[in-house]
């Protein structure tokens, strides 16, 4: 897969890759603020904000969302996080123009319409009815609220009083301090040879004004160990959730972190350690290990599901695991299936235009720079048994341990 990556005087960074094979081109605008970036008297503003702009912009009035554009593009979205927000197309290659062309109008000159806020408040509402019904969801949510001051103690979307408070002119406001070039990372990734109208749409990016530069990202405070019962424990089915603080990991270390998580068991969790001791003898029904970084601080989460008498014998059983894997207790079949399964679904990520393009941005963030696939796939080839080793001896001896139930 060819790549080039430029940055236009503006401060836009641009990230194309042609992918032959594919019969898709997907356009993503990533623009490198979301709620973590928000105050405290605007929560909820970025996500929303996120909703406006489709609605329409002062080429496009009527929003990108009207039957001619959802005619011509497979798919037309976006997706907020904590750190960036997300909006993207998805086309084939020969109306590449007919997608970009809305999509960079919405994001430059969106026209925030008071009238169409408050259509999209009750969108929203219903969005945090179903957030708040998720189990997975609360449990993160009960979690930053350990762990994090301030904005990222809150929920990503807000609660139903902050959104009913938000007006229109707050996201004009956010809109014009973080929707700005410097800002923003555009990467295009796809069968670009097939591409009608790629040069032309990528000239008409060059002439976009800089203004004023965004916010920090707030750091949050040192967390204390801490147990919180969102439910009674002795209800039939309880959803758990234990945590550690972690500093940031970079480099191999980051990758070595995620590769615990698969040994341990990963959202694919099937076959996994703690599935082999947990979930298949019938101690529980889901056991899952993520580790995220947001604000500068890392978080190694365990969730599980099972049944309430069961939630210390699990605990420890997680604990002996991972004094297990400290000690090297790592058979090599399980190390390299974990290695091959980690690098199997980065080619997975690799072989859609979508995934693809989210990938090179997240990448791009964590390294400030385009790194190809054949990089990656080297880093994971290059964790050593020690190297897991070394994490939980450094991370997981004496550091915050936080339970949450529900």
């Amino acid at each position: 897969m060819a790549y080039s990556q430029w940055k236009y005087p503006n401060g836009l960074n641009i990230i194309t890759e042609d992918m032959p094979s594919m019969a898709s081109v997907t356009v993503g605008f990533f623009v490198l603020s979301g709620a973590g970036h928000e105050s405290l008297e605007q929560i909820g503003v970025a996500h929303a904000l996120e909703h406006l702009l489709f609605r329409g912009s002062l080429l496009y009035p009527k929003g990108t969302m009207s039957p001619e554009f959802t005619q011509i593009t497979g798919t037309m979205n976006a997706f907020t996080t904590w750190e960036y927000t997300c909006f993207y197309s998805r086309s084939t290659p020969e109306v590449l123009s007919e997608a970009f062309l809305p999509l960079m109008d919405m994001i430059r000159q969106p026209l925030l319409r008071e009238e169409d806020f408050n259509l999209e408040q009750n969108i929203i509402r219903r969005e945090l009815s179903r957030q708040l019904e998720e189990p997975r969801s609360r449990l993160t949510h009960a979690l930053h609220q350990c762990v994090y001051p301030g904005r990222l103690g809150k929920l990503l979307i807000g609660h139903d009083e902050d959104i009913l408070q938000l007006k229109a002119p707050d996201l004009r406001e956010f809109h014009k301090r973080h929707y700005i070039p410097s800002n923003i990372l555009l990467v295009i990734s796809g069968r670009l040879e097939k591409c009608i109208g790629l040069d032309s749409c990528l000239q008409a990016l060059e002439d976009w004004e800089e203004s004023i530069l965004p916010v920090e990202l707030e750091q949050p405070l040192i967390a204390q160990p801490e147990v919180v019962n969102l439910t009674q424990k002795h209800s039939q089915l309880c959803y758990s959730l234990w945590a550690w603080s972690l500093p940031p990991l970079e480099d191999k270390e980051h990758y070595a972190v995620h590769l615990l998580c698969t040994l341990l068991g990963d959202d694919n969790y099937i076959g996994s350690r703690l599935y082999n001791k947990i979930v298949a003898p019938g101690f529980a029904q889901q056991i899952t290990c993520v580790y995220t970084v947001l604000g500068g601080k890392g978080l190694f989460k365990i969730y599980g599901l099972t049944s309430a008498p069961q939630l210390e014998w699990i605990r420890e059983k997680m604990l002996v695991e991972l004094q297990q894997i400290k000690a090297g207790m790592i058979t090599p079949r399980e190390y390299n299936r974990a290695k091959q399964k980690v690098k199997t679904q980065m080619a997975l990520d690799a072989s859609g235009s979508h995934s693809r393009s989210v990938s090179i941005a997240q990448a791009w963030m964590r390294h400030k720079r385009m790194v190809p696939l054949s990089e990656l796939l080297a880093l994971i080839d290059q964790i050593s048994i020690d190297d897991l080793q070394n994490i939980i001896a450094q991370y997981f001896s004496g550091r915050e341990f936080f339970e949450i139930y529900g």
